[in-house]
């Protein structure tokens, strides 16, 4: 009776063990990843996809922003950005949503 249950128990403790390795190198290439993604200089402020392969991103460098159009082709700068309005939008966007009647309104001016 146990020569049965003994291969088995033993492949469910050894299915157990590669998950548990998979788990582990998972979280080990993420953490990895997320710190060479990191840069000291530059930040990706706020990206929007307009298509696909095509996206708007404003990216910070030191103290200057750039609106970069991105596309498959490449990237071209749009316009450089003044940083204070750009953090004073987005504190405002944080602190209160809008409201149902703004939103209806600038759509219908659209």
């Amino acid at each position: 009776m146990f020569e049965g249950i003994f291969p088995l128990l033993l492949s469910i403790v050894i299915l157990l063990g590669i998950l548990y390795l998979a788990y582990i190198s998972s979280r080990y290439l993420g953490n990895m990843a997320t710190r060479q993604s990191q840069s000291k200089t530059m930040k990706v402020i706020d990206s929007i996809a307009l298509g696909q392969d095509k996206s708007i991103a404003a990216v910070e460098v030191g103290e200057q922003v750039f609106l970069l159009g991105i596309a498959q082709g490449g990237i071209t700068n749009l316009a450089q950005l003044d940083k204070e309005a750009i953090k004073v939008n987005l504190e405002q966007e944080q602190q209160m949503p809008p409201k149902f009647g703004e939103v209806l309104n600038r759509l219908k001016k659209k």
